[in-house]
Order: C-alpha cells, then sequence, then structure tokens
C-alpha cells in the first residue's frame, strides 16, 4: 500500500485519546476538560505535568506496560538476536523481513506501532497543558520558575517531536498552540506533516528551549523531572539541548546516500557543545522503569547476535558462519583479544560486555541464525561479587545519553569531510574506547586506511552504544554501509538487512478514525532498507 498523503482533520475522539494519555499514570486532570481551571490551580499540579511529560516518554521506550520498540530496533538490526514474539522482536528478526502487520488485530502493534505513537503525544499533551498552565498564570509568578517551567517543557517537546521524525514517515505537530476547540468544530485542520517537517518542528522548540535558557533568568530543575539529575541547570540543558540536536540530525537519513549528505561541520559543532559525560536516569520499579535494560541482559531472553559479537572473532569462525545458509547456521564460541566479549583466560570466560552461556536457546524452527550462546551483560556486574541483581524489579542508574554516542558521530563526521587528513583526530576518538575497554591495541592513524577508520568507527560505537538509550543502532544502520566484516547476502546497500522497513507507519488505529486505508513498510515494498544494484538475492 502507498504511504498516506493526504491531510487528515484530527478528530475530537482522537484528541480525547491524547489527552487521556497525557495524563495516565500522572494522578492530574486534563486542562482540556470542563474543570480544567480548578484542577490545575496549584503549581503542584503544573509542575506534576512536567515532572510527568518526559517520563511518559521514557516509559515509552524502556517500559509502558511491556509494550515499547526497543529490543525489537535491536534484533532488527541484528544486534540483538531473540525469536521469541514478544516485543514484535519475532517479526521485525525474522529472514526474509516482511512488510509490517498495520492492522488493528496484530498482536504485537502496541510494542512497534501504537505505544510509540500515543506515548509521544501522550508527552506532548503534558508538556502542551503545563505551557498553557503557564501562559494563563496557573503557577509560580516568580520569572526564575516560570522560565524553568517554559525552558523544559520547550525541550520536551523537542524531543519528542525529534523521536516522532526518527520512527514514523508521518506525524501531527502538537504543541500548546493547536486550538482543540477549533479542530473539534472542524474550522481548524491538524495536519499530518512529513517527517521532514516534524523534524524541523522539533529542531524550532529545541531552539526555542535555549533560547528561554539563556535568557537570564537561573535555575535548576527538580530532581523527579530527569530521576536522578537535580542539578540540571541552564548550562547543563543547553549542553542536552545541543545533545539532542546532533542525535536526531544525524539519525534522520532513511538512506546512505542522504546520511552521507548531512552537514556534517554542524553536527560537530553540536557535539562539541553538548554533553562531556554519560547523561544517567536514575531508574525504579515502579516508575520510570528500565524493563528495556533488563529484558535485554536477562537470560534465556534476548541474545547477544553472532551478527554484532561476531565482529570481534579472530578465528574464522564468523566467517564460516555467514558463509553457511542461514537455517543451517551452528552457535559457536568467539574467539577474540576483545575483552569486552571475552575475558583474558579465554575460552567461556566472561567479557566485559558479553557472557557466553554456552549454549543457544530459540527454537530451531524459528531459524537458525538466531542462535547464540552469547548475552549482553554489560550492567550488571560479574555475578559471583553479588553488587547488583539483574533482573525483574531491578533498578538503578542507566546511562540515558551516552558519551560514545556523541564522540562516534564527532568521528563520523570527521571521517566524511576527510578521513586522510582527520585520521590522526578520528583515531583517537576510536582508541579512547577501543584500549581500555576493549583491551585492543590502538588503531595506528598512518597505517589505517579511510575504510579502515569508518570499520572501527562503527564496531566501537555498536559495542559502547549498546543497551544504553533505545533505537541508537537502528537509526545508524539504515544510514550506514554495511559493516565490511558482516556483509552477507542478507544486506544490501545500508547495514539494515534487506528490506527490513526503514521507517513506521501511522498506526491504523488512527488512519481509521478518518476512514481512510492503512498502509505500511518493508518487506520488499515502500520503505525497504534496499538492495545494491548488482547484488546477490536474500536466501529463502
Amino acid at each position: 500500500m502507498k504511504p498516506l498523503q493526504v491531510t487528515g482533520l484530527f478528530s475530537l475522539s482522537a484528541l480525547l485519546i491524547i489527552g487521556l494519555l497525557g495524563c495516565m499514570d500522572l494522578d492530574v486532570a486534563n486542562p482540556n476538560e470542563p474543570d480544567a481551571e480548578a484542577s490545575l490551580a496549584s503549581i503542584e499540579d503544573v509542575d506534576a505535568l512536567l515532572g510527568g511529560a518526559y517520563r511518559i516518554y521514557w516509559d515509552m521506550l524502556h517500559y509502558n506496560g511491556w509494550a515499547y520498540p526497543s529490543n525489537a530496533l535491536d534484533v532488527a538490526t541484528w544486534v540483538s538476536s531473540a525469536s521469541w514474539g514478544n516485543f514484535g522482536m519475532r517479526d521485525l528478526g525474522s529472514l526474509p523481513r516482511a512488510a509490517l502487520l498495520n492492522t488493528e488485530d496484530y498482536v504485537y502493534r502496541q510494542d512497534i506501532i501504537e505505544n510509540p505513537w500515543y506515548g509521544s503525544y501522550g508527552a506532548l499533551s503534558s508538556a502542551n497543558d503545563a505551557l498553557t498552565a503557564v501562559k494563563l498564570g496557573v503557577y509560580d509568578p516568580d520569572p526564575a520558575r516560570k522560565a524553568r517551567a517554559q525552558a523544559f517543557a520547550k525541550f520536551t517537546q523537542g524531543v519528542v517531536h525529534g523521536w516522532l521524525a526518527l520512527y514514523y514517515d508521518q506525524a501531527f505537530i502538537f504543541d500548546e498552540n493547536v486550538d482543540i476547540n477549533a479542530v473539534a468544530a472542524g474550522t481548524e485542520e491538524l495536519e499530518l506533516s512529513p517527517a521532514s517537517e516534524v523534524y524541523q518542528a522539533a529542531m524550532g522548540f529545541l531552539q526555542a528551549a535555549e533560547d528561554i535558557a539563556s535568557s537570564g533568568s537561573q535555575w535548576a530543575l527538580p530532581e523527579s523531572w530527569l530521576r536522578g539529575n537535580g542539578n540540571v541547570n541552564n548550562a547543563n540543558l543547553i549542553q542536552l539541548i545541543n545533545t539532542v540536536r546532533a542525535r536526531i540530525t544525524a539519525s534522520m537519513p532513511r538512506t546512505p546516500a542522504d546520511r552521507a549528505a548531512l552537514n556534517w561541520n554542524q553536527i560537530i559543532s553540536w557535539v562539541d557543545a553538548g554533553i562531556t559525560e554519560d547523561f544517567r536516569i536514575e531508574s525504579e520499579f515502579p516508575g520510570w522503569y528500565d524493563a528495556y535494560r533488563i529484558i535485554g541482559q536477562q537470560d534465556g531472553w534476548v541474545g547477544a547476535s553472532y551478527y554484532n559479537v561476531g565482529l570481534a572473532d579472530e578465528s574464522g569462525a564468523f566467517q564460516t558462519w555467514l558463509a553457511t545458509d542461514p537455517n543451517l547456521r551452528e552457535s559457536f564460541d568467539v574467539v577474540t583479544a576483545d575483552r569486552r566479549v571475552v575475558g583474558p583466560e579465554g575460552g567461556q570466560q566472561r567479557g566485559k560486555y558479553f557472557q557466553n552461556q554456552g549454549n543457544h536457546w530459540h527454537p530451531q524452527a524459528r531459524g537458525q541464525y538466531f542462535w547464540t550462546r552469547y548475552i549482553f551483560k554489560r550492567f550488571c556486574p560479574d555475578p559471583e561479587t553479588g553488587e547488583l541483581y539483574c533482573g525483574w524489579g531491578m533498578g538503578g542508574s542507566g546511562i540515558h545519553m551516552p558519551l560514545a554516542e556523541m564522540d562516534f558521530l564527532k568521528a563520523e563526521g570527521l571521517w566524511r569531510n576527510n578521513a586522510a587528513g582527520n585520521a590522526a583526530a578520528i583515531a583517537d576518538i576510536i582508541n579512547k574506547y577501543r584500549v581500555p575497554n576493549g583491551e585492543l591495541p590502538p588503531v595506528d592513524p598512518a597505517t589505517a586506511t579511510a575504510a579502515d577508520l569508518l570499520y572501527y568507527i562503527q564496531y566501537e560505537k555498536r559495542f559502547e552504544t549498546q543497551g544504553t538509550h533505545p533505537g541508537i543502532s537502528f537509526f545508524d544502520a539504515r544510514g550506514w554501509p554495511v559493516i565490511r566484516s558482516r556483509k552477507d547476502a542478507t544486506f544490501g546497500t545500508s547495514d539494515l538487512p534487506l528490506n527490513t522497513p526503514v521507517q513506521f507507519p501511522v498506526p491504523v488505529k488512527e488512519l481509521n478514525i478518518w476512514d481512510i486505508g492503512g498502509y505500511t513498510f518493508g518487506g520488499g515494498g515502500a520503505g525497504s532498507a534496499a538492495k545494491a544494484s548488482p547484488v546477490a538475492p536474500a536466501r529463502e
């Protein structure tokens, strides 16, 4: 089916869905309801909306009642391996890659199509309501408190619209200026905008947040707004804004050609003005729950795909695995000096980031290409120490915006601008992680080719960002050329396997509100990771 090309009137029923989601689990009221003036009559009510807005975004990515897209995106990218149906992992990871089922009876529609949509608009609804309350005077009159509220709400609008632009082909631009009554009366339209326009809106919201944070009033965010961070002041928020700008801009392209054409000098400047250390969120159960980190490290759930962990293999076993029919592949032990994968004694000794479980655990009938002996365990200390329980109910500090992501965006920008001329600076970034974390020999810029440097950027970024912010690897993969040592007939022009959806459609539930037919992506149709020309056909 073709993507929706018409604009639609956002119906009152859809707006009510968004309003309800905006208040979900927050114990505050929706200002669009008749008793809004009374229910948002206190500073505490507005602060609860502000604190809840970003948490809804977090929940949508990391928890949201177990329906979230994070692990499915990792499986689609073959960073992780899981043949279980949960969260749409099997559907996005199976070969050959099929088109998404954008239907109301599809069992995993909530995880990979609906919840990323409704969670996003729930977060926006809360941010919008808070801004409206401030505008109407339902807030602390202190200029610094008002500026803090407005800056954080605009930041949230920017982050969430940025996610919508990365994930969907089109979306609604939804801010506090939308007149819901006029939309409901049919005198004003809320139109679906293409992802490129949603991205521009996100950048506008982020600019507004920076302008407010730079306006003179000094403040710090309450700890509850970005849990575990009670010291985010004006300057810190501007750093986060620049980090988000760099992330969403580099992640927007759906093809390698589009990613190559980005303004990498601008991305580098944002990275340089961004975070200087990992930005972390303190998770807890219930609330701010990081089920993504748990399931991604839980025995028997999600393994580490050989397409990822096999990059470290030095024995030739990985290349043999790649040359084997995907449905006949056997699991194997990776032999490597990379201490993130295997400990110093070799064999099946646990590495810093990965653990060899001794055998695979996925059913043969679902495809032997899912088989792996490895599981990601970076954020669970050695179980012999008993320092941290890595399982259900686990809380603790987790990386939300990894410095490594920004470092490797800068390295990629330097590489794209002038790989040979920037070789020393690129190697410095690579070796910052490769040497202490992998305990590997440093990359020598005098002997490394441009192709070598790109390979090491991709290799190191995959290992250093896994299990942090959801979607990093997926958005990279659709814009990267395939990592050279893992290329087989299942890849085409990008590092996303052939026919994988490169983006997601508006949920059919929303389309049905306007009596407009559904559409989808992937499976070789519109919005599929493309073949090279010529290329061997994918094995079936």
